[in-house]
């Protein structure tokens, strides 16, 4: 897509209702996938320009999603927003190479994030 591509993994919410809304006014592509794995593989499989991750996804450990990105090739420079995030997660995803971790119940930040995110891979471009 030429406004570049949104992956989200992660429960139907707030925060996901606003990274979709923000991506289509955007011109931007977006995709979610509601399981971890099936997200992984996604991403894996077409590489999105900016990764969101609900912090709540507890079908397997957040850290170690975050750690099979970081190790994937193709995946390793893509950056990831986490969000929905308590407070005491924040310093552990920052060191395991989260770019932004945005506090649970700020659906229009994480929003935000990522669009921020992704003007700047395009000023990059």
């Amino acid at each position: 897509s030429p406004g570049g591509t949104v992956a989200a993994i992660g429960k139907q919410g707030a925060s996901m209702r606003a990274l979709a809304k923000a991506c289509k006014s955007r011109g931007t592509s977006f995709v979610s996938f509601a399981g971890v794995l099936e997200g992984l593989l996604g991403v894996a499989g077409d590489t999105p320009d900016v990764l969101a991750i609900d912090a709540r996804c507890d079908e397997v450990k957040l850290a170690d999603v975050v750690r099979a990105l970081r190790r994937t090739e193709k995946l390793a420079s893509v950056p990831v927003v986490v969000y929905d995030a308590d407070a005491a997660q924040q310093p552990a995803l920052a060191k395991l190479g989260v770019t932004t971790v945005v506090p649970r119940g700020k659906s229009e930040d994480a929003a935000n994030a990522v669009v921020g995110l992704l003007d700047s891979a395009w000023a990059r471009a």
